[in-house]
């Protein structure tokens, strides 16, 4: 723990090398602990990547692959350090493996998305994934990935098209509905993103997310924040920290009236 405080101090201070000492002994002190060792792993590759030490970046995440210590920021950092050397083909693979690992996270999934597109990566990325899905037009993994790089670059248009057919292969893919419907909601397809929603809650009606954007859309959009009140709710019992959905709650009480319970909800939206 104190390795690890002395770790984050460094890296506040922009001591790398520092920083860097510290969290490498957190990684000794807690390989029997693979939450804490990937949470250190991240920061100890902050602080390589503050001092250009890209083979270092890729030698300890490989080697805390190999010992079963994996999530998809990990395979992010080797990405952007492959780029860093100018490998785009190992970077390309490793952020694919990103995406495969978060495939049923849309926020996750998202986030590597544009971490690809951050990495200049996204022409090489999509021209893979449309040869794949031309190749193999069921192929799901691929369209999840050709979806998402749509969705990173504002194609909207295009992601719905990859979404429609990807639910013809697979009709009950969740994460796709989700997508497709956040698609229309950005295009202003609000009856679109309402039927979408709607359809992912029947299958999943504690996905507070979709709970959360459904409120927002309804209140917000379509001016209706009565109708709103009971999804806004149910997302707050779901995740009574998060930040976002405590905002949107807050909101919504405001503009139907109930001002004193808007304010400490949004008070503690801004505290999360």
């Amino acid at each position: 723990l104190w390795d690890d405080l002395t770790g984050q101090m460094y890296l506040f201070r922009e001591q790398f090398s520092a920083a860097e000492k510290s969290f490498r002994q957190v990684m000794l002190l807690s390989k029997e602990n693979p939450a804490v060792a990937t949470v250190s792993l991240q920061r100890l590759c902050k602080a390589l990547f503050a001092q250009d030490k890209f083979d270092d970046v890729i030698q300890v995440c490989k080697a805390n692959i190999a010992a079963g210590i994996e999530d998809a920021a990990i395979r992010v950092a080797m990405g952007h350090a492959y780029t860093a050397k100018g490998q785009k083909v190992q970077a390309l693979q490793s952020f694919e493996k990103a995406l495969a690992m978060s495939v049923d996270q849309p926020q996750l999934y998202l986030s590597v998305a544009n971490e690809m597109t951050r990495a200049r990566l996204e022409e090489e990325a999509l021209a893979r994934a449309l040869k794949r899905v031309e190749d193999n037009p069921a192929d799901i993994p691929s369209r999840r990935i050709l979806g998402q790089l749509y969705v990173a670059r504002g194609e909207f248009e295009k992601a719905i098209e990859n979404y429609d057919a990807l639910l013809g292969i697979d009709a009950g893919n969740v994460s796709a509905m989700t997508v497709r419907a956040t698609c229309h909601y950005q295009l202003g397809h609000f009856d679109e993103a309402n039927a979408g929603y709607l359809a992912v809650l029947d299958k999943d009606p504690n996905n507070f997310q979709v709970l959360n954007n459904i409120s927002y859309m309804i209140a917000d959009d379509l001016k209706r924040p009565g109708d709103a009140v009971t999804y806004a709710e149910r997302a707050a019992e779901l995740q009574p920290r998060d930040a976002n959905v405590l905002d949107t709650y807050g909101w919504i009480l405001f503009l139907v009236g109930r001002i004193q319970e808007a304010k400490q909800l949004l008070l503690r939206s801004v505290q999360e």
